[in-house]
């Protein structure tokens, strides 16, 4: 998922760059640019957070059977 939101992000700075609007295309995503930036911020925040928690409380990674 975060693959897809960097990639939506960069395609649409080359689309802008090659002087292209954002009328010319077929579909736009709901929360435009800025949806996929904070889907990237979201995502990058769930992945970093359980290392976070381990760092705080390491007895919280007992394994139990």
């Amino acid at each position: 998922m975060p693959g897809c939101c960097l990639c939506h992000i960069r395609f649409r700075r080359a689309w802008k760059v090659q002087g292209h609007s954002v009328e010319e295309l077929l579909f736009k995503a709901l929360g435009g640019v800025w949806g996929s930036w904070l889907g990237l911020i979201l995502i990058v925040i769930v992945l970093i957070a359980p290392f976070y928690v381990v760092r705080i409380d390491p007895a919280s990674i007992r394994i139990r059977f």
